[in-house]
């Protein structure tokens, strides 16, 4: 039973923290514009990849390689795993980039339309 506790807690933690950039965007109420926004995109695959990096650590890395004192071994897994998602982190945000930009000169916000008039 215990076991079961734990991973409904971890799951509904995991979407608890995948829901921060929705709650905190200045676009909250209207989920269609969230979700139309490029850079949902970007934040989603940042939340997901520190997830993921998280529980490869916690279940694999730190009870196979840590625990048995291979400590080079789990620093070089951990660096090699980091600079991995790093770079093709970067990779994505440099791809998105143009759409984010796109995006921001086509959607402007009501208050911008609204300041205009006057």
């Amino acid at each position: 039973m215990k076991s079961h506790t734990t991973v409904v807690l971890h799951v509904l933690g995991s979407i608890l923290f995948m829901l921060i950039p929705f709650i905190v965007s200045d676009s909250f109420p209207d989920i269609q514009r969230f979700i139309d926004n490029p850079l949902t995109g970007i934040e989603v695959f940042f939340q997901a990849k520190m997830l993921g990096v998280f529980y490869l650590n916690y279940f694999w890395l730190i009870p196979h390689v840590f625990n048995k004192k291979h400590y080079w071994i789990y620093f070089v897994i951990l660096i090699t795993i980091l600079t991995v998602t790093t770079v093709f982190s970067f990779s994505v945000i440099r791809e998105q980039d143009v759409h984010a930009r796109h995006y921001r000169m086509n959607h402007r916000r009501q208050s911008d339309f609204l300041s205009d008039k006057t």
